[in-house]
């Protein structure tokens, strides 16, 4: 319904299977987790992703999950510190 409302909510999930392909079909970037991580519930609108950059949700997400960020050519990678 995401594409339909503008709305993105997500309960308790893995990071890998909800929050970063809707990051990487926003964004146009691939973003792997090469950690196993449970993010708390949560939404967002279209709106407050384009207004946040990429590298400030990507700060946020490192930040409350404990994990470092890593570029390399055309990839992200988020891993366990």
């Amino acid at each position: 319904m995401a594409w339909l409302t503008g709305d993105v909510d997500f309960q308790a999930v893995c990071l890998s299977l909800r929050p970063l392909p809707i990051l990487n079909e926003i964004y146009h970037v691939s973003i792997v987790c090469r950690a196993r991580v449970l993010i708390p519930s949560g939404s967002m609108k279209e709106n407050d992703f384009m207004m946040k950059s990429l590298d400030v949700i990507l700060q946020v997400i490192c930040k409350q999950s404990n994990l470092k960020l890593e570029k390399s050519d055309n990839m992200i990678y988020l891993s366990a510190q």
